[in-house]
């Protein structure tokens, strides 16, 4: 049993709460049963809570047993001590608050209906990553498309999040941010965390200082990721270093070791080389990407932003030194949809958010619909089941629904799961009525 089948029985009202007791025999009601918390903090938010003719005001926590508050440090988070009541599968354990007042508790342990829990363990006891995909195209998937809705918006939250730390850790400084948000997204999947760590050792007042000398500008990426140590051959290294140790003297800066880029089972075309050489071009080419991305509402112009060229060097080269066959660089599709999807978006969002302008949220949503759908073994197992991805959105939202919550098995926290929870459980309970009335018979 998990601590999610407490919070569904509660949310539906899906138990016996007639002649509810406190564990101290206290004759109990529940006037309210408060909002699900899906945030830190209590379960259950603003409840009340009657017992003996008193009233009680606030929030409502959940728990297994009454000791994982203790287990979870409760009782030293000023978060939980306007809790008005404890409810438990099992009261192994008293529990009081930081002034010594004991915590009112009811136990649900006798009180939740067989056939609930029954349904629960059928439920998630299936093999399936995707609990419910029996279920899937056999029933009305209007809950379920509406669910996905739900699901893009956490997943937008969960992507912006970071973006609203690295703003507090910039000063507020959204062009530093912005810039760090581009080079996580040139740099997916592999290398997102290195590009991260360029981005962070580079100014964005020294890039604009240097934006109108792509060479110096180039330079200035290369040198910082580390790329610049070795002896070249080639002139072109050999200028970007010989730039890079002026720069470097100039403004004292400390580049990165070199070894955190990965190249192994990679496509040449996206090797760090070539993204921080896009990285250098975007902000060479539009050095006010900030004011760009706030004034522009089409996807169309958004997406030929990132048509910008890199130097002549790299239609022959992926790595310095090295010789290749010459063909024509350009971020393909999949980069740019990836950078919009990851970065764009996100980086509009939690600007809409933080300034209470809904206008950007609501582009950062409009975009994501323009595009196509994803294609990946998730999206695909989603397909074989009957659910297709209209578009980037959906592929997104079932992307989010698929890790956290069918992998996690959080079917109650899932308005789908809910559906198929209740059908199930309806089932079980009929099936024992029908053998109760055939035993009586």
């Amino acid at each position: 049993m998990k601590e999610e089948l407490l919070h569904y029985v509660w949310k539906t009202k899906n138990f016996d709460f007639s002649n509810l007791i406190t564990t101290e025999g206290k004759q109990i009601s529940i006037g309210k049963f408060g909002h699900y918390n899906l945030n830190a903090g209590p379960d259950f938010l603003e409840g009340m809570i009657t017992i003996e003719k008193t009233n009680w005001y606030g929030h409502i926590e959940m728990h297994l047993k009454s000791s994982d508050w203790i287990r979870h440090q409760h009782e030293t988070d000023e978060n939980y001590q306007n809790v008005v009541l404890h409810v438990v599968y099992d009261e192994d354990e008293i529990i009081y608050r930081q002034d010594g007042s004991r915590i009112p508790c009811i136990e649900l342990k006798d009180r939740i209906p067989f056939h609930v829990l029954e349904g629960y363990e059928t439920l998630h006891s299936r093999t399936d990553n995707i609990s419910c995909s029996a279920e899937l195209g056999e029933t009305d998937m209007d809950i379920f498309y509406f669910q996905l809705n739900r699901m893009f918006v956490e997943r937008l939250e969960t992507k912006s999040y970071p973006i609203a730390l690295e703003l507090e850790s910039n000063k507020n400084d959204w062009n530093q941010t912005l810039f760090i948000s581009l080079a996580k997204g040139m740099g997916l999947p592999v290398n997102m965390h290195a590009m991260e760590s360029l981005a962070r050792s580079i100014p964005v007042n020294l890039i604009a200082k240097h934006r109108d000398q792509k060479l110096q500008l180039e330079a200035l990426f290369f040198g910082q990721a580390g790329m610049l140590k070795g002896n070249w051959n080639d002139a072109y290294p050999q200028q970007l270093q010989k730039e890079y140790l002026f720069l470097k003297k100039k403004y004292q800066l400390h580049e990165m070791s070199g070894v955190e880029w990965k190249l192994s089972r990679m496509r040449p075309t996206s090797f760090p080389t070539l993204r921080i050489a896009f990285l250098a071009a975007l902000y060479h080419t539009h050095p006010d990407l900030h004011t760009i991305l706030l004034h522009e509402e089409r996807l169309e112009n958004i997406w030929s932003l990132f048509d910008v060229g890199i130097d002549s060097y790299w239609s022959t080269h992926f790595l310095w030194d090295k010789v290749s066959s010459k063909s024509e660089k350009n971020l393909g599709f999949t980069a740019k949809a990836n950078l919009v999807i990851n970065a764009i978006v996100p980086y509009l969002f939690a600007y809409g958010q933080y300034m209470g302008e809904d206008q950007y949220v609501e582009r950062a949503m409009g975009f994501v619909t323009q595009l196509k759908s994803e294609s990946n073994k998730i999206i695909r197992q989603w397909k074989k089941y009957g659910v297709e991805a209209k578009n980037a959105l959906d592929s997104q939202a079932l992307i989010h629904l698929y890790k956290e919550y069918c992998l996690k098995k959080r079917c109650t926290e899932c308005a789908f799961g809910n559906k198929i929870l209740r059908s199930i459980s309806l089932m079980i309970k009929e099936d024992m009525e029908s053998t109760y009335r055939a035993l009586q018979i």
